[in-house]
């Protein structure tokens, strides 16, 4: 796929959308956990039977634990 669908990015501002704080911290491990959090959310969404085969923590396996 387009690298542009793989996780959000801070070009989101050009659609008139407002960007997360979080891309704007600064914060490198903050910001992974986010583009992680967004593409689960996203495959939820989309595709929730890949999610059952999908690698989660510990804390993920809690959090996504009714989409399992």
């Amino acid at each position: 796929p387009p690298r542009s669908t793989l996780f959000p990015y801070t070009t989101l501002f050009r659609s008139g959308k407002k960007v997360p704080s979080i891309l704007l911290s600064g914060d490198h491990k903050k910001v992974d956990e986010w583009r992680r959090e967004q593409a689960i959310l996203r495959t939820i969404k989309r595709r929730p039977d890949l999610l059952k085969k999908a690698e989660l923590t510990k804390k993920e396996q809690m959090k996504y634990q009714e989409y399992l």
